[in-house]
């Protein structure tokens, strides 16, 4: 087996010039999207630090070692990113250290619509030591003798779009394509740091919202000039984002098995187990990758098991919906003609109810996705009507879905033309109540209930403090 792999090391470096795939191979990057992607530098409301420690080819003497430190989290409410991160992979002769800054900026297009550039400057360096090398014919000029090593700045870029629960990413590494020259004597060898292009597919589905149980697959494919076009395929299940278990497939090269598990608020460890599956697998045994994460500062306000409203969220909608089921069961029951006062009293006391429930879940669902250093005022926060009761501004019927209304307005008052056309020269558009005669002045249509939340605290933190939402069904 040392022969092959030292056969193999030799005809990687006796010609002048050499390319492949260079940047260092990773598993867990679905956890970790920064380290392959500049563009998702400090996406997360928390800063994150990842140790990753990967060993390919166990049974091979000098086979690829690669361990990684990132850093990275967001600043300027997460529309900007900074982070860092080391590298330092080693296969036999050669040893590639690299250091890097990021940075990303978020572009948000009405409010669920998310692009993101990223960029990483750093500095690579490249080491060679040919004295480890076993040939035949030591009088070869074309090889090199004693060990060398040589810098190079470098550069990656990345770009993102992220709607709802839809991920697609680019990024280009080692963009500068700089080339590292080897001397010894009349003796030269040239090593490109060849550009590279990486591109992904993610899409979450929800199984079970409530409890916090969603899946999703993952794909990203990887080119490089003079190797073949390789792709990556991940099925990730995520429970509660306390446990996750993932199955990876890497073409023509590995199956893999990954579990991660949060041991602590802050603190989560994972580790992949990769089989190798093509003819190198007969040598080279198998692969594994650990990676130990950490998490610290920002708001709690993204992740369920981290909102304190949570729980109070979900208790409150458990009662109703056990209060309507009982409800609905005792309609079921046909009674006595006497007692149907007593059943309209019963069913206006439960939408007094439900409307009292529904207030006090809507009230904590603003606090949590406007989560602050001070007390959040939270005051009116929606009303739902039929959308039948509505026409937009051609006179057909409003669509259904969530309004950010920043003014309402009766269509007899005086003011009531010079205020249309004060809101449309601002770009608001307007909705008209038929049957009230009332004119709803909004800003924004969200597509979420959740993206109208966070586009209301934007407003009221700006110039419409009595902004709310209309919901039409």
């Amino acid at each position: 087996m040392n022969r092959i792999f030292l056969i193999a090391i030799l005809g990687l470096f006796s010609v002048n010039t050499l390319y492949g795939q260079q940047i260092p191979l990773y598993s867990q990057y679905y956890f970790n999207p920064f380290i392959y992607n500049p563009a998702m530098t400090g996406t997360d409301d928390k800063a994150n630090v990842f140790l990753i420690n990967r060993a390919q080819w166990t049974n091979i003497p000098g086979a690829p070692v690669t361990t990684a430190l990132t850093l990275d989290g967001p600043i300027k409410d997460k529309k900007v990113g900074l982070g860092i991160s080391l590298f330092s992979d080693v296969t036999d002769i050669t040893e590639r250290l690299g250091a890097y800054t990021s940075y990303s900026y978020r572009l948000v297009f009405k409010d669920v619509h998310n692009l993101l550039f990223g960029l990483s400057l750093g500095v690579i360096e490249n080491r060679m030591d040919f004295s480890k090398l076993i040939y035949k014919d030591k009088k070869d000029q074309r090889l090199l003798g004693q060990s060398q090593s040589k810098a190079a700045f470098d550069a990656n870029f990345g770009v993102m779009y992220l709607w709802k629960n839809l991920e697609i990413g680019f990024a280009v590494p080692q963009i500068m394509a700089n080339s590292l020259e080897y001397k010894n004597g009349d003796s030269r060898s040239t090593y490109n740091l060849s550009r590279h292009y990486l591109a992904s597919v993610k899409y979450t589905f929800d199984i079970n919202p409530e409890k916090n149980i969603s899946v999703y697959p993952m794909v990203l494919m990887r080119y490089a000039p003079g190797a073949p076009i390789q792709y990556d395929i991940n099925a990730v299940f995520n429970w509660k984002n306390t446990a996750w278990l993932a199955v990876s497939y890497r073409s023509d090269y590995a199956v893999g098995i990954n579990a991660r598990i949060r041991l602590h608020d802050n603190f989560s460890v994972g580790y992949t187990y990769e089989l190798i599956t093509n003819s190198l697998g007969t040598y080279a045994g198998t692969s594994h990758e650990i990676m130990i994460g950490f998490m610290f500062g920002g708001s709690r306000g993204k992740e369920p098991e981290d909102n304190k409203h949570q729980e109070e969220i979900d208790s409150l909608t458990s009662k109703l919906r056990d209060t309507e089921k009982r409800l609905e069961r005792r309609r079921a029951v046909k009674l006595p003609s006497q007692l149907s006062a007593e059943i309209d009293e019963i069913n206006e006391e439960f939408d007094q109810y439900k409307a009292e429930m529904n207030d006090s879940i809507n009230k904590l669902l603003y606090k949590e996705v406007a989560v602050s250093s001070q007390e959040v005022n939270v005051g009116f926060i929606s009303k739902t009507s039929p959308s039948e009761y509505f026409v937009d501004e051609t006179g057909h019927e409003a669509a259904k879905g969530y309004y950010l209304v920043i003014a309402s307005f009766k269509n007899w008052d005086k003011n009531a033309e010079n205020l249309k056309n004060d809101f449309h020269s601002k770009g608001h558009k307007i909705v008209y109540n038929k049957i009230r005669k009332w004119n709803y002045a909004y800003a924004s249509k969200p597509d979420t209930y959740r993206a109208a939340l966070k586009a209301l605290k934007k407003a009221r933190d700006s110039d419409y403090p009595t902004a709310w939402i209309h919901i039409l069904k």
